[in-house]
C-alpha cells in the first residue's frame, strides 16, 4: 500500500547518480522522490533512530533467528 500510494524515496549517494529516478520511474511505474539532501540525509535518519531506539524496537520486524549460522 504506502509505496503505491506515496512512491519511492531515493537517499543516499546512490541517489544522486545521473537518472538513477528517470530509471527506478520506469521500470516501476512509480512516483520517485529524490531528497533535497541525500548525501546528509540517511546519516541524520540514523541518528534520529539513535536518539528513539524505544520506538526503532517498536516498528522493526525480526528476521528468522539464526538464519544466517
Amino acid at each position: 500500500g504506502d509505496i503505491i500510494d506515496r512512491g519511492v524515496v531515493l537517499t543516499g549517494g546512490g541517489s544522486l547518480l545521473k537518472g538513477m529516478d528517470t530509471r527506478f520511474r520506469e521500470e516501476t511505474n512509480l512516483p520517485i522522490i529524490t531528497v533535497d539532501d541525500p548525501l546528509t540525509s540517511v546519516v541524520l535518519g540514523v541518528g534520529k533512530i539513535l536518539d528513539e531506539l524505544d520506538l526503532l524496537a517498536k516498528v522493526s520486524v525480526m528476521s528468522q533467528a539464526n538464519t544466517y549460522r
